[in-house]
């Protein structure tokens, strides 16, 4: 699955430079704004660094659907390098854009403005947005289904349970390609069951979780760290070690790509890990790390996310 993505990735700009080549510019606009699928895989400042001249033809030539696409990614860049504020400015203009040009696919652009409201600590705005309309089967079905479902386990919202039992997502399958959709269900889901304090339904994720940090994916649309998903689940397991190296990867990508509120998830995590862990030592490099977490979550103005972090070390 990651050599299909790299080599997608890579082959983005050829594909491009040939619609380009023969005169079909509507054709390069519309392949040319994938390359904001860098982004997720620990090259921000690629993905923006070639989204921009195609976001500028896709404007030019009226190509709605493709400027739209490209809006996404565009939101996403700026939450990564820690502007929620411009993060929120520019997905509410992508989905305006989209409801204005009435495009058959802005039903994405929900469930992004619901990420980044999750980020800013938005949740009822949040909320509205992961169910603000049905979506058809695509590709993304699932995403906002689970990721609601995983916002009411992190608020500690009884519905969550509901939501579980009731579940129609899909989770991937093991050994076969997966959507885009399934691979979100199963991150969602595995957060989600984590914060209600699921560890046994949590630890049967386990082997997807290697799967989806496989596909060479490093984050979600919302930011969170895949690496983590996994290393929850093999915490779950009881894999204390694969646990540890798990989230000191979601660390290191956090830190190398940079996305600035994948890093104090990350920390968090780990942190929560090493309690639970309870070896020697463990109590006090958790308590750095919550630390580390709060002091970036209050820079990047994530007051939900502070809260929590600060009630967690006020605790210890």
């Amino acid at each position: 699955h990651s050599m299909q993505y790299e080599l997608a990735l890579e082959a983005t700009p050829r594909v491009v430079e040939a619609y380009r080549a023969r005169g079909d510019l509507w054709g390069a606009a519309e392949s040319g704004v994938y390359a904001g699928l860098a982004l997720f895989c620990g090259r921000p400042d690629g993905a923006a660094r070639d989204l921009a001249g195609v976001m500028q033809l896709a404007e030019r030539l009226g190509h709605h659907d493709a400027s739209l696409v490209a809006k996404w990614f565009w939101a996403v860049l700026a939450a990564a390098r820690g502007d929620l504020r411009q993060a929120e400015r520019e997905v509410e203009d992508a989905w305006n854009f989209g409801e204005t040009h009435q495009l058959t696919f802005v039903f994405p652009t929900d469930t992004l403005r619901a990420g980044i409201a999750y980020l800013r600590g938005n949740l009822r705005e949040a909320e509205r947005f992961f169910s603000y309309r049905k979506h058809p089967l695509t590709y993304l079905s699932g995403s906002a289904e689970s990721s609601l479902f995983a916002l009411w386990a992190e608020s500690k919202d009884p519905r969550a349970s509901d939501a579980w039992a009731q579940r129609r997502w899909k989770l991937p399958r093991a050994g076969q390609l997966n959507s885009v959709g399934e691979w979100t269900a199963l991150e969602r889901s595995v957060v989600g069951l984590a914060w209600m304090g699921r560890k046994e339904e949590v630890a049967t994720l386990r082997p997807l979780t290697e799967e989806l940090v496989g596909t060479g994916v490093w984050v979600s649309r919302a930011m969170v760290p895949f690496q983590t998903a996994a290393g929850i689940a093999a915490a779950c397991a009881g894999d204390w070690s694969a646990a540890e190296e798990h989230h000191l990867t979601a660390i290191h990508q956090a830190d190398t790509a940079p996305y600035r509120p994948a890093q104090p998830m990350a920390r968090e995590w780990y942190a929560l890990m090493l309690l639970d862990r309870n070896g020697p030592g463990d109590a006090a490099k958790a308590r750095d790390l919550l630390s580390e977490a709060l002091a970036m979550y209050e820079s990047l103005e994530m007051p939900f996310h502070a809260n929590r972090t600060s009630a967690k070390l006020a605790a210890l």
